[in-house]
Parts: C-alpha cells; structure tokens; sequence
C-alpha cells in the first residue's frame, strides 16, 4: 500500500471530521497517523439461541463515535481508504463494516477507477444480501454507503481533495 497517498487522504478525512459539527466531541479512531486508535469490536452468537459470543477487532482507516445517536440509535461512522487493497480485503471490508452495530454511514475513498467501480459492484451485491433478524438491511448500500473517486490531481491539492470529500461523503 502506497502509505503516503493513502495517509494523506485518511489526514484530510480526520480534519474534515474534526471540524463538522456532529462530529463534535467524538470519540475519533484514526489508523496511519497520529492520533489514537481502537478497533471496533464485533460481537456475535455462533448460532441463534447459543449463549456462547465470539468477538473480532475490525481496524477500519478512520471511524467515529459520535456522542447524540442519529436515527435509529446509530451513531458510528467508518471511513476506509481503498489503494491496493486485494479484493478479499475490500470485501472484508464491506462485510465487517456491515456488522458494526449502530453503524450509520460507511464511506470509502477510492484511489482509482477501478477500485470505484469495484466498491460499487462489490458493496451493492453484498450488502442487498444481509440482513437482521427484522428483516432490515443491516447497512443499506443506496442510503449508508458513501463513495469517492481521489484522481491524481485532488491529490496534489488538499483543498481541491477535501472539498471532493466533504462533497462526496455527504459533509456539505
């Protein structure tokens, strides 16, 4: 993974973050650079009706807590930054951001064209397939998932990069 241009996009991720107002007081994970990090931990039954819970850490690049829920109770937002992430990552990805409980919004910064087109295919066949024991969509892909393509050139200019994230992932 090229570390520098999926670091910077993470940077500006976390500022614009830290300035947008429900974000206020957040409790703010950040992988890749320097500000503190925790998995989210997912928790689950084997089978339904078993008392025995199973537990992994998802790493997601950047999420946050927020302090007041949005509706339905959820108050976490995942942010992942796709470069030359293999497709069993990217899937895991989608998957493991679905089981996050309270999730609201899952947002995924792509550094190509195919990686796009990629979160698209891969978040709309996977996501219109899991559901909760009520039948909802766990994270519906039309309403929670955001995408963005970072060309080259958004890259070379932060203010250019995150005014196409505040844009894309729905901050403005």
């Amino acid at each position: 993974m090229s570390k520098s241009r999926h670091d910077r996009v993470i940077k500006a991720l976390y500022n614009i973050c830290m300035s947008y107002k429900p974000y206020e007081k957040a409790k703010a994970n950040a992988a890749h650079i320097e500000v503190s990090y925790k998995p989210i931990e997912i928790e689950g039954l084997a089978r339904k009706g078993e008392t025995t819970k199973y537990r992994y850490d998802y790493y997601p690049d950047l999420w946050f807590e927020l302090r007041k829920p949005r509706e339905d109770n959820r108050k976490i937002d995942v942010f992942e930054v796709w470069d030359t992430e293999p497709e069993t990552e990217r899937i895991q990805d989608i998957i493991l951001a679905s089981l996050v409980k309270g999730i609201w919004s899952f947002s995924i910064a792509c550094l190509s064209e195919w990686q796009r087109e990629s979160a698209k295919r891969l978040s709309n066949i996977i996501l219109s397939h899991l559901y909760n024991d009520e039948g909802k969509h766990l994270l519906n892909p039309k309403k929670s998932v955001f995408i963005s393509l970072i060309t080259p050139e958004l890259l070379s200019n932060e203010k250019m990069l995150k005014t196409q994230l505040q844009k894309d992932f729905k901050f403005i």
